[in-house]
């Protein structure tokens, strides 16, 4: 069910902007690392704050960079593979072929799916190894399930965006949509932390599925990681089916 030219042809589109937003991304967590490095003294200190590499990425690293760089990747490559795609006429390339358009949007779906898993792979190779090289206490256990959890958090809001782009024929709707949701998100979720009083914004909200110190403190994170699969899930699987049935003018 998978067509390699059209693999090989999104791999080609996408690779610069997915290895910039990896290598920025995987740059502030090493960045991070040795600031905890150099600052080991004071972390140590009986009256400092935190006392781990965890809880010192839960704060810098895990509740903004790793939401953002990575949001940016998955709202201007999902757009890209579809909508704008149908934009610029290139996918009547594929449609004038004996390729099925089943075939090519679970292509695109593969291929956004690997590059994602990629790219958590990098950052939790990349966060072993500044543990390791500047000989920083990591608790692994969770520094795993954070990377999953953020990967999960990243397949959500791509799944979002794929269906966007495949729902809408106008790029420029698909990119406000696709862009929209998850942005709004995570402005929300910021405007939830401001007072107690609007906390209850948190039950509307992707981002409450994920919390970084939730994740520290041992709450359960089963049914919000499941939550965030199913949408995921969702999304992929309705912008597959949407798109092999709609109706395309090119």
């Amino acid at each position: 069910m998978i067509s390699k030219s059209i693999l090989k042809q999104d791999i080609r589109n996408n690779w610069k902007v997915w290895l910039t937003i990896t290598l920025t991304t995987t740059a502030f967590l090493i960045l991070i690392a040795w600031v905890l490095y150099i600052r080991k003294d004071d972390i140590n200190r009986p009256d400092f704050h935190t006392r781990t590499m965890i809880e010192m990425l839960q704060m810098s690293f895990y509740g903004v960079i790793a939401l953002l760089l990575p949001m940016v990747y998955s709202i201007f490559v999902g757009n890209k593979l579809v909508s704008m795609e149908v934009d610029k006429r290139t996918l009547s390339n594929y449609l004038n072929t004996p390729i099925k358009r089943t075939k090519i949007v679970i292509t695109k779906t593969f291929f956004f799916v690997l590059s994602l898993i990629l790219m958590m792979a990098i950052l939790t190779v990349a966060g072993l190894f500044a543990s390791g090289i500047f000989d920083l206490a990591l608790d692994l256990e969770i520094f795993f399930i954070l990377n999953l959890g953020l990967l999960l958090y990243h397949f959500a809001i791509s799944g979002i965006v794929f269906f966007s782009s495949s729902y809408f024929d106008s790029s420029g709707n698909a990119m406000a949509v696709g862009a929209g949701i998850p942005v709004g998100f995570f402005v929300l979720s910021i405007v939830a932390g401001l007072d107690e009083s609007l906390e209850f914004i948190n039950n509307f909200i992707l981002n409450s599925l994920f919390i970084p110190a939730d994740i520290i403190e041992g709450v359960n994170i089963v049914l919000p990681f499941l939550g965030m699969l199913l949408i995921g899930v969702l999304g992929y699987i309705c912008g597959i089916i949407y798109f092999d049935r709609k109706d395309l003018h090119i």
